[in-house]
């Protein structure tokens, strides 16, 4: 559906942003620009990743036409939506080392709840390239991620504060010092394979990660999240990010000030 077109918006963009000259193909965007702007900094982010959060009102409109249609077609439920989504570019280059344990494996494991999210969002990943072996999403399924969280949580008494502060360090922290949870937790993360045109949807309590990318091409997805609108207004507290930009997760600031059915009663 061309009005739901993300990955032709993309390649615009970085054509207007003399990023690349057309044609182009976008798995294949590595080769068309400096390996300086593909490394990941400490947060996992590339300089693509912050170049792609200003987009403009065309790549914006495209998006919503994607919340319209899962509005329409998927959710029964009133909801709110991201209101941009996070642009991911998985070059095939060398991860940072912090995630590194002693073998040399990148343990990027984790979720949205170890970086400030509430467990009542729902996680939307659309791939605008093939998402394949090292450049796909790695994720476990529910019930092997909430196996992992109990026996991650146990260690601390299962405190909230504790997990949503300091969830992500002492989770890799325990892939480092545990040998047996490391084992489990890489057994249980597989490749997600999937096609442009493809959305996978999961619990944000999934336990997922990106691997590094030794596939020779580009993996280019987006990202974004929804919650109820039922749910987000019991929420009992303000939840933000633990990463760089330490936005809060309300109405008006990552989430959108109109619910899915104001969206599509503006339409």
């Amino acid at each position: 559906m061309d009005r739901c077109d993300l990955a032709a918006q993309v390649s615009r963009l970085l054509v207007s942003k003399a990023i690349a000259t057309a044609p182009f193909e976008l798995d294949a965007l590595h080769l068309h620009i400096p390996l300086c702007m593909q490394a990941p900094d400490e947060y996992g982010l590339n300089e693509m990743t912050k170049l792609l959060y200003d987009t403009d009102e065309v790549f914006k409109r495209t998006y919503l036409e994607v919340i319209k249609y899962l509005t329409r077609e998927v959710f029964p439920f009133e909801f709110l939506y991201q209101e941009t989504p996070t642009m991911r570019f998985h070059f095939p280059v060398p991860f940072m080392d912090s995630y590194r344990d002693k073998s040399g494996n990148y343990l990027g494991h984790h979720n949205d709840g170890m970086l400030g999210h509430s467990f009542e969002e729902i996680n939307c990943w659309l791939p605008l390239t093939k998402s394949s072996g090292t450049a796909a999403l790695q994720i476990a399924g529910l019930a092997e991620s909430i196996d992992l969280l109990k026996d991650f949580c146990r260690d601390f008494g299962y405190d909230a504060e504790r997990f949503y502060e300091h969830g992500r360090v002492k989770f890799v922290q325990k892939l480092f010092d545990d040998e047996e949870f490391k084992r489990k937790a890489i057994e249980v993360t597989k490749p997600f394979e999937m096609e442009y045109g493809q959305l996978l949807i999961f619990d944000s309590r999934c336990i997922h990660a990106t691997a590094e990318n030794i596939e020779k091409k580009t993996r280019i997805s987006a990202d974004f999240r929804l919650i109820p609108l039922n749910r987000y207004e019991q929420l009992d507290c303000v939840y933000a990010s633990r990463g760089r930009s330490k936005r809060k997760f309300v109405r008006g600031d990552v989430f959108s000030r109109l619910s899915s059915a104001d969206l599509l009663a503006a339409d």
